[in-house]
């Protein structure tokens, strides 16, 4: 646990020496979630815009852009050397994805807070729902954390590791729901979306306001996560499974 929380401090202090990337992972959802409350918030037929709806599917939405942000730490650090001199110490795979992953939750945390208060300057309800509604959103946090370790660790470069991560944003987009109404649309499409976690992420962090279950779209985006963060493991050792095994 020492060398995790040491890691952890590592990886935060490079943040706060660097605050530019982790502001560029804040602000996009925040303007998206400004543009479009004005643009339709007064459209009728429009309930995915409806700021009940928008803001946990724009933060989740906006989680993705910290996956990015993870994916280029971790692939960056690979470039630089820096795991090769973490593995031939005594810090175990685990560990090291372990800090990764919580030197990123403040970041989404800070992320969450600000577009929820984003969301109460237009008549998101305030109340015990809405700090539930904030909580619900911590799974989501974990899963998008979980694959930004993955594509870091996949990619070889920070080059690739950026267009990796566009088909997460663009599927936390398609099929989580966020611009569109999935359950109007119904059939096979909605189907599989009910079985994937972008959207069981929006629909559980929604669900204090539209009265939905929460226990399975938790239950969905937990799995989702513990099998994100265990191919992230799995795929490290094998990437570096000689470096481990010289230990």
């Amino acid at each position: 646990m020492k060398r995790i929380l040491a890691l952890t401090k590592r990886s935060l202090t490079e943040t706060v020496k660097s605050p530019l990337a982790p502001v560029l992972c804040i602000l996009p959802p925040i303007v998206m979630l400004v543009l479009m409350e004005l643009l339709f918030s007064g459209v009728g037929g429009t309930d995915v815009f409806k700021v009940e709806s928008f803001v946990p599917g724009i933060a989740a939405f906006g989680y993705t852009f910290t996956t990015l942000y993870i994916a280029l730490n971790v692939s960056g650090d690979s470039g630089e050397q820096f795991l090769v001199r973490i593995l031939v110490s005594p810090v175990k795979p685990i560990e090291y994805l372990s800090a990764v992953l919580l030197s990123a939750l403040p970041i989404m945390l800070f992320q969450t807070v600000l577009i929820y208060i984003t969301g109460l300057i237009f008549g998101l309800p305030f109340g015990g729902g809405l700090f539930v509604s904030m909580l619900y959103n911590i799974p989501s946090m974990l899963f998008y954390s979980a694959c930004g370790l993955f594509v870091g660790v996949l990619a070889n470069t920070q080059k690739t590791a950026g267009p990796i991560c566009s088909i997460i944003i663009t599927g936390t987009g398609l099929f989580g729901g966020v611009w569109m109404p999935l359950k109007q649309i119904g059939g096979v499409f909605y189907n599989i979306c009910s079985a994937l976690p972008f959207y069981n992420g929006i629909t559980l962090s929604a669900s204090p306001f539209t009265g939905a279950s929460a226990l399975v779209p938790f239950l969905i985006v937990i799995a989702y996560f513990i099998a994100a963060f265990c191919l992230s493991l799995l795929t490290f050792k094998l990437k570096y499974g000689k470096l481990i095994a010289a230990k």
